[in-house]
């Protein structure tokens, strides 16, 4: 809602985002981002002697080469993951409109044309975008419509979405905005009550610990458009 314009969001979700992981492309993925080749070949050695098996009627089927997926629990695998994830948003981006101007209409048939390059480009890496999670925002003075489609679905339009633990709303103030900032902020607070109790620690700088560790809570919890 900055500027006046409205802004569109598209929080896309991923089918069994970390089984659908391509090898073959996660190392031509490490080696675009000019990965070290000798720490390439390790990873690899890491899942070239993967295999897997199918079981029906509780008879275990011959053992098959995977070459997808990467391993869950392991430290290493939420890395690859961010990485090649990357590699897929980076294509999808490339060429496009720059997503944020600073004047001109922003309508959804830049969300529509982005979508459908994100869609293109994730299918190339062997990824599939979920018609049913993914969800659309649009943030605006006035309530606003915005008609995205995948695959022949026309994508849920919400009026409120939580990100990465912040609750974004169409109309950027709610209730439960304030609520959450409340109680994050309150969180913080309890955090350091050893700090504010202490005799040993000045007024300034336990101001200076409030001002950067319990304001920001408050502020950002659940940003609005334009702030934090």
């Amino acid at each position: 809602m900055q500027h006046g314009n409205s802004v569109y969001h598209n929080f896309v979700d991923f089918k069994k985002a970390v089984d659908r992981v391509w090898h073959e492309g996660l190392w031509d993925t490490l080696r675009s981002f000019q990965v070290d080749e000798g720490l390439i070949r390790t990873i690899i050695g890491l899942y070239d002697r993967s295999t897997s098996s199918g079981q029906l009627h509780n008879k275990v089927g011959k053992p098959f080469p995977m070459t997808m997926g990467i391993r869950q629990g392991c430290p290493l695998s939420p890395v690859l993951f961010n990485i090649y994830l990357e590699k897929v948003m980076s294509s999808a981006l490339k060429a496009t409109n720059p997503p944020f101007r600073s004047e001109g209409d922003r309508s959804d048939s830049e969300l529509q044309d982005l979508t459908n390059r994100l869609d293109t480009c994730a299918r190339h890496y062997g990824m599939e975008i979920s018609t049913e999670k993914s969800k659309v925002l649009a943030n605006a003075i006035s309530p606003a419509e915005a008609d995205i489609k995948l695959n022949g679905k026309t994508l849920e339009q919400v009026q409120t979405f939580k990100y990465l633990g912040s609750t974004l709303t169409s109309d950027g103030s709610s209730a439960e905005v304030v609520r959450a900032r409340l109680e994050a902020a309150t969180a913080a607070m309890t955090r350091l009550s050893r700090i504010w109790n202490s005799k040993r620690i000045s007024f300034a700088t336990k101001f200076r610990l409030y001002k950067s560790l319990v304001v920001p809570e408050f502020c950002c919890t659940a940003p609005r458009p334009g702030r934090c």
